[in-house]
């Protein structure tokens, strides 16, 4: 029997599928990574409500599955599916959230923005999703969704910050080196940018395991880098 949407029934579960990415070239992909793990973090954060990890959802960029098939292999009622576009400092992201089981459309919004503003945008995506779902916010949910986010107020801080983010989520020994040089870029821009030390720590960490640095030296390493962290933002 097909599924039937009910829009009075609140969605309880919610996917959000990598966004694909409209700009010119692969040299965005990094961008559009960013976009899509931003709005898990802010989303898993609101209350009563199942968020699929970035790390589950990677397997259907690109996918040809129907909303019906995804939302029955990720038991999951809401899918939020999307685009970005950037050029040079201008930004749009087109986003919608569909009743998986019935792939009915239940909401869309296109937005355009500077790249200085992207990190308001996020806040604003995720926000308007969050209404879809659970109708007006009160304060304190909207205060715990966006209470922490890993990211600068600085543009290029926080350009270098999802360029790491990026390649670090390769695991390889090139992507972990790339992402020390990305992180180490955005706390030089931002010296207060605690999410940047922290992921630097992190990455630290990996190479160490990893082999291709020595791993004691490398969890020294990282224990002062998360300290610094832990410094700007207990």
């Amino acid at each position: 029997i097909p599924a039937i949407y009910d829009p009075d029934e609140p969605i309880r579960s919610l996917a959000v599928l990598p966004l694909q990415n409209f700009s010119d070239g692969n040299e965005q992909d990094y961008f559009a990574a960013g976009m899509h793990e931003a709005l898990i973090e802010r989303l898993s954060r609101l209350p009563a409500i199942r968020v699929v990890s970035r790390t589950s959802m990677s397997r259907y960029a690109m996918s040809d599955k129907t909303m019906p098939e995804i939302a029955r292999e990720l038991n999951v009622e809401g899918i939020v599916e999307g685009s970005v576009l950037r050029a040079e400092d201008e930004v749009r992201i087109t986003v919608q959230l569909i009743h998986g089981p019935s792939d009915t459309h239940v909401w869309s919004q296109t937005y355009d923005r500077s790249f200085s503003g992207v990190l308001a945008l996020q806040s604003e995506v995720a926000e308007a999703i969050a209404r879809e779902i659970q109708g007006e916010l009160t304060p304190d949910q909207r205060a715990t969704m966006l209470s922490f986010a890993p990211a600068s107020e600085g543009p290029f801080a926080n350009d270098e910050f999802m360029k790491a983010r990026y390649e670090q989520s390769r695991r390889t020994v090139e992507g972990l080196q790339a992402a020390v040089d990305h992180y180490s870029h955005a706390v030089e821009a931002d010296p207060g940018f605690a999410g940047a030390y922290a992921g630097l720590a992190g990455t630290e960490v990996l190479l160490g395991l990893s082999g291709s640095s020595d791993p004691a030296q490398s969890l020294s390493r990282a224990r002062m880098i998360a300290l610094k962290a832990l410094e700007f933002d207990p």
